[in-house]
């Protein structure tokens, strides 16, 4: 993700998981401004397709591309994305939604109250 730079001094987040035996890799960045870009490692033809603008589906189902309204980013081992909710008072979830031509999509799973 060569292109990703610092926004006011603060170094972009990043985060990546793999898949099907280490052959996949999905990596999401998030920058100072709350940006998104991702890329996908396919192993099968070890090709990466980088800095794709990811896609978001609220928890009405509302889809958007713009920033999620989170302030910090985390990823486990099933490409599920996780983030603090801007004012800080919840943990989102959003589960990963690949298909064949869009492995950038990400749909509200859940959140958590911390507050």
């Amino acid at each position: 993700m060569p292109s990703l730079a610092q926004v006011n001094g603060t170094l972009p987040e990043i985060v990546a998981s793999v898949s099907d035996g280490l052959s996949n890799v999905l990596v999401v960045a998030m920058t100072a401004d709350g940006n998104f870009t991702a890329s996908w490692w396919q192993g099968s033809t070890k090709v990466w397709t980088a800095n794709q603008l990811p896609s978001f589906s609220n928890q009405n189902g509302t889809a958007f591309t713009t920033r999620p309204g989170i302030s910090s980013i985390s990823m486990n081992n099933n490409h599920r994305l996780y983030g603090i909710a801007a004012d800080k008072a919840a943990i989102i979830e959003y589960e990963w939604s690949s298909t064949s031509n869009n492995h950038y999509s990400f749909t509200w799973a859940g959140s958590i109250n911390v507050i």
